[in-house]
């Protein structure tokens, strides 16, 4: 009996418990109902405690009229990026953009822990998605009523615009307009801060003053490989046919029609009297004058009307110089700029080596030690794949050669971000003496040190390796290596011959031994037209012909003849050998022609 009262008791105990829990698990919504207009985005203020820092899941769904499992917005179709839930402790705020009249319904919030079954609000939010709308009243044969209506309360009071044929009214704020039937034309409202919603125009006395076209803005700037929205508004008298919207492209003085056939142009219309050019992966070719036309027979009624300029721009890092250049210790101030003023005040990102730099939001930033500054880029936060060329340092240069006659020129090349300045010094034991900035070094006969150059830019320098010269005629260096080749040819060849000459001898019978008296060994060299000047000794040859025939006699012979005289400063390198063999007759010579 006591067990079983025991038994109760904890029975009890647990459920007091689960209901304790389950008390301290709520969700609060701040707003029973919210009126939005047509394209703007919603925000509906969520609240939710939890017993549990663990939540299995949480969504938002659309109340259904009828029975079933609701559905999370997140992953409706209907509502497919462009619904997000707040991530932040206890916050579960829902932000719907680009909202229509297929929105509005009833909304609420849910979440489960493990423990737990879907907890939610006990009642959701009532969303209206509403259009502007004008309409006449108390209209006389001099003047009529205008007011600016919507099918639900809008919040905050909201402050009104009139426009009279696209162009705003000034001092009319409020939700009436009293027009006089001087002041005939198209009207059309629209609510502060959503001037891009403003609503259908409505032709007041007299059709002929009705027809506009006109823009929320006269100009746009872009990113480079972005998208943009124009978007157009007209108005015109109520007849038919109806005016046929078009868009052009002026670039002075020609004006074109858009294709719909370019992927990259779109046009489309999702609300009366607004028709919108949207432009994807902007060029900068695609910086022009955008109009919206009605077509023939009422193009004559909007041809004098201006466009929207667009102008197309890429980022660009622009570094200001410190006092020295490339000095340690001081302070680079790097800023991110473009060609012209991009919109909605936008949030840039630093990126150092293709990292980000976290804490530096702005567009400017400072580098303190760019010693080892790497590279820097930037970009607006939403484009972020748009960002633009980097600036760094020089590279360590690098240094190629050009012989020409009696003087070397030296290139020197580095790679950086902004363009470096080059300087060329030549150093001699422990001076150093600046010759002087370009690329391009010459180096005469006569110079003789180590030559290096010196790369430089806002960011820093670099310095190559150096390039030595020790002869008084810089294009001995190259000479010198040639009568080396020469001469270990000419001993290559002398030694083949040597050895040739052995395996003859001891092959043949006494008989040949007995003829070689009679044999003649001849070493004749023959120089045509060869000046006489004895210092002119650096001669090398590149074709050299060795040939054994086995005849009765052997004449070896040493040929060298110059058709052409060379002259005191020429310098002729050969590299090439021949070898050949004969059965007819043995001739060993080493034949040398110059043409």
């Amino acid at each position: 009996m006591s067990f079983r009262t025991s038994g109760n008791i904890t029975v009890a105990t647990i459920l007091m418990l689960l209901a304790g829990a389950q008390s301290q698990q709520s969700v609060t919504l701040s707003s029973r109902s919210l009126c939005a207009l047509i394209g703007s985005a919603v925000k509906i203020p969520c609240k939710y405690t939890s017993s549990s820092s663990r939540t299995r899941a949480r969504e938002w769904y659309q109340v259904q009229r009828s029975d079933g499992e609701p559905q999370d917005l997140s992953k409706d179709p209907q509502y497919l990026g462009r619904v997000s839930v707040s991530t932040r402790w206890n916050d579960c705020t829902l932000t719907m953009n680009n909202v229509n009249v297929s929105d509005s319904g009833v909304y609420n919030f849910r979440f489960r822990i493990w423990s737990s079954e879907w907890i939610s609000a006990s009642s959701g939010v009532t969303l209206t998605v509403t259009d502007l709308k004008v309409t006449m009243s108390n209209t006389y044969s001099w003047t009529t009523t205008l007011r600016c209506s919507s099918t639900c309360t809008l919040p905050n009071n909201p402050t009104y615009i009139w426009y009279r044929n696209g162009q705003p009214i000034y001092n009319k704020n409020g939700l009436y307009v009293y027009v006089m039937s001087k002041n005939a034309g198209s009207y059309s409202c629209a609510v502060r801060g959503y001037e891009e919603l403003r609503s259908p125009a409505v032709c007041v006395y007299g059709k002929d003053s009705c027809w506009s076209v006109t823009y929320v803005t006269q100009s746009i700037c872009a990113l480079i490989g972005s998208s943009v929205d124009i978007h157009g508004y007209y108005t015109f008298p109520d007849q038919q046919p109806t005016p046929q919207p078009a868009w052009y492209a002026r670039l002075h003085p020609q004006v074109k029609e858009l294709s719909h056939t370019d992927d990259r142009v779109e046009v489309f219309s999702h609300r009366t009297n607004v028709n919108t050019l949207s432009l994807k992966h902007l060029t900068e070719s695609d910086s022009a004058e955008y109009l919206l036309r009605f077509k023939a027979p009422y193009m004559i009624h909007t041809e004098s009307s201006a466009g929207v300029s667009l102008s197309v721009t890429g980022l660009k890092v622009n570094v200001d110089s410190p006092a020295v250049p490339g000095s340690e210790g001081q302070t680079v101030t790097l800023s991110c700029s473009s060609t012209c003023t991009l919109p909605n005040n936008p949030t840039y990102i630093w990126y150092k080596n293709g990292q980000p730099v976290y804490n530096q939001n702005t567009n400017g930033l400072y580098v303190y030690d760019y010693s080892d500054a790497g590279s820097y880029s930037c970009a607006v936060r939403g484009y972020e794949e748009l960002r633009s060329p980097a600036v760094y340092p020089p590279r360590v240069p690098s240094v190629t050669d050009r012989v020409s006659g009696d003087a070397v020129t030296l290139l020197c090349y580095s790679d950086s971000n902004p363009i470096s300045n080059y300087s060329w010094y030549k150093k001699t034991g422990s001076d150093v003496l600046l010759l002087g900035n370009g690329t391009n070094l010459t180096i005469a006969t006569g110079t003789s040190g180590r030559f290096y150059c010196v790369v430089q830019n806002q960011f820093g320098s670099s310095n190559s390796s150096e390039w030595s010269f020790t002869s008084g005629n810089p294009a001995g260096t190259y000479a010198a290596s040639g009568v080396t080749v020469g001469l270990f040819l000419t001993l290559i060849a002398v030694c083949l011959w040597m050895r040739g000459r052995t395996t003859a001898v001891s092959s043949r019978s006494e008989e040949t031994s007995a003829k070689h008296d009679s044999t003649p060994v001849n070493d004749n060299v023959s120089a045509l037209d060869m000046p006489s000047d004895p210092t002119n000794d650096d001669v090398h040859y590149s074709n050299i012909n060795f040939t054994r025939c086995h005849t009765q006699e052997v004449s070896l012979y040493s040929t060298v003849q110059l058709i052409m005289a060379l002259s005191q400063e020429e310098e002729v390198e050969y590299a090439r050998v021949n070898f050949s063999a004969c059965k007819d007759e043995t001739h060993i010579y080493s034949t040398i022609s110059r043409t």
